[in-house]
């Protein structure tokens, strides 16, 4: 019994809400959900079943939303978190970048509803899902890094 306590210990920060580890985890979790939604998405539009509820509309959504999600998230942060680290994880011009295709696909999903292009929004789709992939690896490498003690807990900045 007192071993399943420590390692429940052990793991209580990633689900913790109020801790940097559990504020990467669900971010974590997000992009994982995104990634999904980008992919169904892709699936809707390739299928185009007559009896799909709207592969369009789905195939526009997702990409809308997550990188609405996405954009708004970064921006709040700026604003609202003291010491704001953006890129954190090297190379930063490579995340960088991944922030430009973001918001590039935001306007695309826009466009592609607008072009009523099935490809577009499936390459936009695409894209996201890439995107996506990194940012979970940005996360999943700034949680290992705090928990092996390369960073700090609190703000998950290095350690010198």
């Amino acid at each position: 019994m007192g071993n399943f306590a420590s390692v429940a210990q052990t793991y209580r920060p990633l689900f913790d809400p109020s801790q940097l580890q559990g504020q990467l985890n669900a971010f974590l979790v997000w992009y994982l959900l995104a990634i999904g939604l980008c992919i169904w998405a892709i699936a809707a539009l390739s299928t185009q079943n007559v009896d799909a509820i709207s592969p369009a509309a789905v195939g526009w959504l997702m990409p809308l939303f997550t990188a609405l999600v996405h954009l708004v998230v970064l921006v709040v942060s700026y604003q609202l978190v003291p010491g704001f680290v953006p890129y954190p994880v090297k190379p930063a011009a490579l995340f960088v970048s991944f922030d430009l295709l973001t918001a590039v696909c935001f306007g695309l999903a826009i466009g592609g509803l607008a072009a009523n292009s099935i490809a577009l929004l499936m390459v936009t789709n695409g894209f996201l899902v890439l995107a996506y992939s990194a940012y979970c690896y940005k996360y999943i490498s700034l949680i290992s890094d705090i928990r092996s003690g390369k960073r700090g807990d609190a703000t998950g900045s290095l350690n010198s």
